[in-house]
C-alpha cells in the first residue's frame, strides 16, 4: 500500500513538473517573439493617409520614440511600389493639435499615371532594426481607395505619339484653344514618370500638312535604359484649368508598346541628334 503511495507521489510531481516546464517553454518563446515584434516592427509609429486622388497622395507620421527623426514613408498603389521619400513636409496643424513638437511630419506624393477606374493607396513607414541589416514596412493609416477618370487629350488638344522605341518616344501635340502655345508634355513608361518638358521642337510636316500655324509643335524623348523585354509608353499633355490652375494629365492618343532587344543600346549624342533632325522632316 505503501508502495502504491510512493508511486503515486512521484508520478503525481512528474505530471506537475511537466506542466511547469511546458508553461516556461510557452512563456520563453512569447518573450523571445515579443522582443524580436518589438524589434523588427516598431509601435511608435503614428500617423494617418489624409488624402489620396488621381494627382496626390498626402498624411503624415510620426515616430514617437525619436520624433525629431524623419521617418522614411513608402508609396504602394495597386500594391506596386511607387516612391519613397522622407516625411518632412510642414503640417502645422499636427502641432496645433499637440501631436507632435514640430511640424515637419507630413509626406506628399504625386500620384502616377493611371488607368481610369478605382485604385487603392497605401502608405508604409520604414522601420530599420539589427543595425540596418533589417527593414520592415509598417502600414500608415488604412488603405485608401479612390476613383481616377479617363482624361484623354481631345478635345483640348490634338497629337499623336508616332513612334515609340528602346531609344526614342517622338510626336506632337497642339492646344486647340491656343494654338501658339507649347504645352508642357511628360513621358511616362510602364507607368513610371521619365521626363517633362515643353512641345516645342520643330515639326514642318505639320505645317506642310495644315495641322497648325507653325512648325513648333514636337515632342522628343530619350528612352531610359531598360530591361530586355515589352515596354509601354504614355505620353501626356499637361491640362491647366479652372481659376486655381489645376493640372491634369491628359493621354496623348493611346499607349504604344514596344520590344527592348538585349542587344539594343542606347545612342549616341549624334545618332540622337540626327534622329531628332529627321523626325521633324
Amino acid at each position: 500500500m505503501m508502495a502504491k503511495r510512493t508511486g503515486s507521489l512521484k508520478l503525481t510531481r512528474l505530471t506537475y513538473y511537466l506542466i511547469v516546464k511546458s508553461i516556461t517553454d510557452v512563456l520563453l518563446i512569447a518573450i523571445l517573439g515579443l522582443g524580436f515584434y518589438l524589434t523588427a516592427f516598431n509601435p511608435y509609429f503614428h500617423g494617418w493617409v489624409d488624402d489620396a486622388n488621381s494627382r496626390w497622395v498626402r498624411g503624415w507620421v510620426i515616430n514617437r520614440a525619436a520624433p525629431a527623426v524623419d521617418v522614411e514613408a513608402q508609396l504602394y498603389i495597386d500594391g506596386r511600389f511607387v516612391e519613397s521619400q522622407p516625411a518632412n513636409q510642414p503640417r502645422p496643424d499636427i502641432v496645433a493639435t499637440q501631436l507632435a513638437e514640430n511640424e515637419k511630419h507630413g509626406f506628399f506624393f504625386t500620384t502616377p499615371a493611371l488607368e481610369a477606374g478605382e485604385h487603392e493607396a497605401r502608405v508604409f513607414a520604414v522601420h530599420e532594426s539589427g543595425e540596418g541589416e533589417r527593414r520592415t514596412l509598417q502600414l500608415v493609416g488604412k488603405p485608401f481607395h479612390f476613383v481616377t477618370e479617363g482624361n484623354p487629350a481631345e478635345p483640348y488638344f490634338r497629337g499623336w505619339v508616332d513612334e515609340a522605341n528602346a531609344q526614342y518616344v517622338r510626336g506632337w501635340i497642339i492646344d486647340s484653344a491656343t494654338p501658339a502655345a507649347n504645352p508642357e508634355v511628360q513621358l511616362y513608361i510602364d507607368k513610371r514618370f521619365i521626363e517633362s518638358r515643353a512641345a516645342n521642337q520643330p515639326r514642318p510636316d505639320l505645317v506642310a500638312a495644315r495641322v497648325a500655324g507653325d512648325e513648333k509643335h514636337g515632342f522628343f524623348f530619350t528612352t531610359p535604359a531598360l530591361e530586355e523585354g515589352e515596354h509601354e509608353a504614355r505620353v501626356y499633355v499637361v491640362h491647366e484649368s479652372g481659376s486655381e490652375k489645376n493640372r491634369i494629365l491628359r493621354l496623348i492618343e493611346k499607349p504604344t508598346r514596344f520590344i527592348v532587344k538585349a542587344a539594343e543600346s542606347k545612342p549616341s549624342a549624334e545618332e540622337e541628334s540626327k534622329t531628332s533632325e529627321n523626325s521633324s522632316r
